[in-house]
């Protein structure tokens, strides 16, 4: 049974997480920072807040609570994907897919790590590698409903594609064909939802 205390913790958590999904990285990062001051061991918030901080381009500070949740549970999956993500916020790509792939390493269902070293490789230009890992994402299935509304969004897009007479494997610039169908805007935004 939960403490009230640790009701709160969970609570402010998903808050927090959901301020940082929404772009607010800033109320995210106050957020985890008062939770911190008062429990400065919880690796669930460093890990959130070392997210916030890179999103707010606080790189050194980040660096150091990703560090501290990594001394305190180093097989810690979302402090290696933190990792990844200050990595990728750095430029330092090569470090940021070695962090990624640790992280899916040692959690192999997280989805969200899965698309963020898929698109990590389209960017460097490993297109193969990407469309496993998408063929691996597709065959997993995922319970984020924002993955899911991307995924469906992007089915969407080429059965109308394939119903306007477009093949498939044509010269049309085509997200799908690149194996990319999650990253970037899409490239036909008159046949976008």
């Amino acid at each position: 049974m939960s403490t009230p205390g640790q009701q709160d913790q969970r609570q402010l958590f998903a808050r927090a997480q959901r301020l940082l999904q929404a772009g607010e990285a800033e109320a995210a990062q106050t957020i985890c920072a008062d939770v911190l001051a008062r429990y400065p061991e919880d690796a669930n918030f460093l890990c959130l807040s070392a997210q916030a901080l890179t999103r707010l381009g606080h790189f050194d500070e980040a660096q150091v609570r990703i560090e501290a949740a990594l001394g305190i549970f180093p097989e810690f999956e979302r402090a290696h994907e933190a990792k990844g993500d200050l990595l990728l916020a750095r430029g330092e790509l090569s470090e940021a897919v070695e962090a990624l792939q640790e992280a899916l390493r040692l959690n192999p269902n997280r989805q969200q790590t899965r698309l963020k070293l898929g698109r990590l490789f389209l960017r460097m230009g490993y297109v193969d590698k990407a469309r496993r890992l998408r063929g691996e994402f597709l065959k997993r299935g995922t319970d984020n409903p924002d993955i899911v509304r991307a995924t469906n969004l992007e089915k969407g897009r080429e059965v109308r594609r394939r119903g306007a007479g477009v093949p498939a494997d044509s010269n049309a610039p085509s997200r799908q064909r690149h194996g990319d169908a999650l990253v970037g805007p899409a490239r036909h935004p008159a046949k976008a939802l």
